[in-house]
């Protein structure tokens, strides 16, 4: 009879263990599995100095576990076997459905492309121009595939089948106007005929979802930018953002304010326009700018976005807390937030008690507004803290004309002060910064030439800048 042979300490489990005495198996468990019941097992422990034959408990647990592995395995090979089957029977249907082709009807008239988000009410017009409102009209649609629903004959042909997301495909069908009761995206409906593939999205490993899945690490979706950018919430942020920033165009415009655009030759860490706002304030009026800025806010126009139904779906969709601030907003000056934070033992950065002077570490800053839980105008910043261009009170010369605007769960969406307007205060601010003020001549120049009392503030998306005129 054969004997295999197992030492506890310095053996070996693997299939291509001989189990000798020189080679022998780590465990009785994996030997008798391997070797079966008919075979004898001799097994050194730790510490032995000889192998013994194995103990009747221990070949019974062996024999236990090798019978459960053995049917574990059978089991798997069952399943393995089934699938192949199911896998070959897909792919002889995936075969057949090659031969199916799909072709437009060449008596149909012809269709008309149309964009996807071009509503059904020019096809409705277009119908009843033709004093027809019986027919559908025929239209074309390009796009990419986000999702699929297989209905219908077409669903079964090869190109259905094998679609995948993100690919570039055209339909072709009617547009009817979605019956009383129904609802549609648009309040529209496309009965496809026809459909063709422009360009197939890659499958398996580099199926798009799995390139960039939902919820996946940052890095990655940040190095895959270009693909998770067509997610659907980074989508939906995108449309937002667009709403936001036609707000502030049509916010203005009807403030009658004029729009600056700027392109400097060298580009400065926050690429801010509010001083070259000022260069033009004295020619247009009031002005504003919305430029891209590397200080980027997490605030939202809210009113006009809100009332665009896709836009305020998006944001209802994303982050369903959210809701409009309240009005009024609290007005609360520097000094006294310094007190409220003294008061709460809340800490700066230092983690020592604030103190007049300190600038707001954001997390007590934060902590403040969620706590209040109210929109802030926080006011009269201490000069130290604040930009050189930005004048004193006049009731404290210890502070200036500013203002920051606080969001509870977001924190400062806005940040404004006056200007100062005199040259020669200005120069001062220089000199006191210890700024050379040579490479500012367009700014300090402007000074000397009838300039007024003026004020400005910065809001996102990434800073809005606003610009207008005080008194004249």
């Amino acid at each position: 009879m054969t004997v295999i042979f197992i030492d506890e300490e310095l053996g070996v489990d693997a299939h291509e263990t001989p189990g000798t005495a020189s080679t022998p198996f780590k465990t009785l468990l994996e030997a008798l599995f391997h070797h079966g019941p008919d075979t004898q097992y001799r097994v050194m422990k730790k510490d032995d100095e000889e192998y013994k034959p194995a103990a009747k408990s221990a070949l019974k647990k062996a024999a236990n576990y090798a019978a459960n592995q053995r049917k574990k395995l059978q089991a798997a090979a069952k399943r393995e076997e089934k699938e192949a089957t199911e896998d070959a029977a897909r792919e002889a249907v995936l075969e057949e459905t090659k031969m199916i082709q799909i072709i437009d009807d060449p008596a149909l008239p012809k269709p008309i492309l149309i964009s996807l988000i071009e509503t059904d009410r020019a096809i409705i017009g277009h119908l009843r121009k033709s004093k027809d409102e019986t027919k559908a009209v025929r239209v074309r649609v390009q796009g990419r595939v986000q999702r699929v629903a297989k209905q219908g004959d077409l669903s079964k042909t090869y190109q259905a089948l094998t679609l995948t997301r993100e690919t570039a495909m055209e339909i072709t069908g009617e547009m009817w106007e979605v019956p009383t009761g129904h609802d549609a995206p648009l309040d529209r409906e496309l009965r496809a005929g026809h459909f063709k593939i422009i360009s197939p999205a890659p499958g398996g490993d580099d199926t798009f979802t799995n390139r960039v899945p939902l919820g996946g690490d940052a890095q990655t979706l940040l190095n895959l930018r270009h693909l998770a950018l067509r997610q659907e919430k980074p989508l939906g942020v995108m449309f937002v953002r667009h709403v936001v920033e036609t707000a502030f165009h049509t916010i203005y415009k009807e403030l009658d304010f004029r729009k600056f655009d700027y392109y400097g030759e060298t580009s400065y860490l926050t690429q801010s326009s509010q001083l070259y706002l000022e260069t033009v304030l004295p020619v247009l009026g009031d002005v504003y700018c919305i430029e891209k800025s590397f200080r980027a806010e997490k605030a939202l126009t809210r009113q006009l976005t809100l009332e665009t139904p896709k836009a305020a779906e998006a944001i209802k969709k994303h982050n369903p807390d959210f809701s409009k601030p309240p009005r009024p907003f609290l007005r609360m000056r520097y000094s006294d937030a310094i007190e409220w934070l003294r008061e709460r033992g809340i800490k700066n950065e230092e983690d020592k008690d604030h103190v007049f002077g300190d600038d707001f570490a954001e997390a007590a800053e934060r902590k403040m507004t969620d706590e209040i839980n109210r929109p802030i105008f926080l006011t009269h910043f201490p000069a130290e803290i604040k930009s050189f261009y930005m004048p004193r009170s006049e009731e404290d010369k210890r502070v200036t004309e500013s203002v920051d605007v606080l969001l509870p769960g977001v924190g400062e969406i806005v940040g404004g002060s006056m200007r100062i307007w005199d040259y020669e205060e200005l120069m001062a601010a220089y000199k006191r910064e210890d700024i050379d003020p040579t490479s500012y001549y367009w700014y300090t120049g402007q000074h000397k030439y009838g300039s007024t009392p003026h004020g400005g503030y910065g809001l996102g998306v990434e800073r809005c800048e606003i610009l207008g005129f005080v008194n004249g």
